[in-house]
């Protein structure tokens, strides 16, 4: 019985895997690491349960090395979701106060196609829209420096679409220089810095970007709270299976 119902258990994370990485390619064109590393659980766990009953034939010292392989996958188990826990509670558990909301917003760069903001970069916009819309005393940095495949810096395409939905130029702070997450903050730090602005913020990114933001924001001496912006569903897994590496990366070599 037991064995059954590991097989269901494999073959349904499989079934997830797959199509969390395959179906988005289809609905939004979206293929990344994240979808690539899905694609990797997915053929793992479609073929552990025939890897266990082949060692498990081959005598006790395979059976050894099932052991230390059920191990070895509880451990990463539970440290992925120990991060996905950590990455949820930050999004939805750091939000701001109300009745004292933060004055600094800060938005994340994401990735602009030509000179128009990306999918996920417009869901990072207009929750920054709304805050400030809510907010009129509060002032926003947009961050993201150009990749080779923009037409323009992310942080230019930013605030142009924040101009374009009617927030006033003197509201808008801009940074151009950055490549990643870490010198979104280190920028953007100075030009708080630099402009006397509140190093209270409210950050408007994904909610599987905010654990990460709220490491960087401690680093630089900002108080952090999340403003996640709403990610499509069928986006999530992917991006959270991508983003569970650039938490690990951040860890061991980024922080200050």
């Amino acid at each position: 019985m037991s064995r059954t119902v590991g097989k269901i258990f494999c073959y349904l994370v499989s079934a997830l895997a797959f199509f969390f990485s395959i179906v988005p390619v289809f609905v939004y064109g979206v293929f990344g690491a994240g979808s690539i590393l899905l694609l990797c659980v997915g053929i793992f766990f479609l073929f552990f349960p025939s890897l266990v009953v082949y060692l498990n034939r081959k005598g006790r010292q395979r059976s050894m090395w099932i052991k230390a392989l059920i191990i070895f996958l509880s451990v990463g188990l539970i440290l992925c979701g120990s991060l996905i826990t950590a990455m949820l509670y930050t999004a939805h558990g750091k939000g701001y106060d109300p009745a004292r909301p933060p004055k600094t917003v800060l938005v994340l760069g994401c990735q602009v196609r030509g000179t128009e903001p990306s999918l996920m970069l417009t869901r990072r916009l207009e929750a920054a829209y709304q805050y400030l819309t809510q907010y009129p005393d509060a002032v926003c940095v947009v961050s993201g420096g150009q990749g080779d495949d923009e037409d323009i810096p992310e942080g230019e395409a930013m605030e142009q679409y924040l101009l374009e939905k009617g927030i006033e130029a003197q509201r808008i702070y801009k940074e151009t220089q950055s490549t990643n997450t870490k010198e979104n903050f280190l920028y953007s730090t100075q030009i708080i810095s630099w402009e006397g602005l509140s190093k209270e913020i409210v950050v408007a990114t994904d909610g599987f970007h905010q654990f990460r933001a709220s490491m960087f924001a401690k680093d630089n001496g900002l108080v952090f709270h999340a403003l996640p912006a709403n990610t499509p569903w069928l986006l999530a897994p992917g991006y959270y299976a991508r983003e569970l590496m650039g938490v690990v990366k951040s860890a061991l070599f980024d922080r200050t």
